[in-house]
């Protein structure tokens, strides 16, 4: 992902289940936007978890 702060700041809090707290942005906030940037999140999230769960365990 590329995108600035602000843009992907919007877009972790639009993957996130809460309600806006301001009821404009709540009447103008779609379940699709920012999908593109929400599927690529959520796949490098999948990966990540992926590795730990194939990675050989450390030993201490």
């Amino acid at each position: 992902m590329h995108a600035g702060p602000t843009t992907l700041f919007a877009c972790i809090d639009a993957g996130l289940p809460h309600r806006d707290a301001n009821a404009i942005r709540r009447a103008y906030t779609h379940a699709a936007e920012y999908w593109d940037e929400r599927v690529r999140m959520m796949q490098v999230w999948a990966d990540y978890l992926d590795e730990l769960r194939t990675a050989p365990a450390k030993k201490a």
